[in-house]
């Protein structure tokens, strides 16, 4: 059980470098509890320990994303 959970781990992890957006995780459990939260944490997954957390750092991504793509444009144009 515990390779299945290994290559799931590894294999969600890389829809992150396939899609190039980030993977946010949520979860009661922690690495100590759950060992494929300890196999994404330690790929790089972060996994916060609720929803609005979650949804709180998912906003600073894309906010984020926002400025990054507003000072490349600006770059751009110099």
């Amino acid at each position: 059980m515990r390779k299945y959970s290994d290559a799931s781990s590894e294999k969600f992890a890389g829809f992150a470098q396939e899609t190039g957006k980030p993977i946010i995780g949520t979860t009661l459990f922690n690495r100590k509890e759950d060992h494929a939260i300890k196999n994404l944490q330690d790929i790089g997954v972060p996994f916060l320990p609720s929803p609005e957390r979650a949804a709180s750092a998912m906003n600073a991504l894309y906010r984020y994303g926002i400025i990054r793509k507003r000072l490349e444009t600006e770059h751009s144009a110099i």
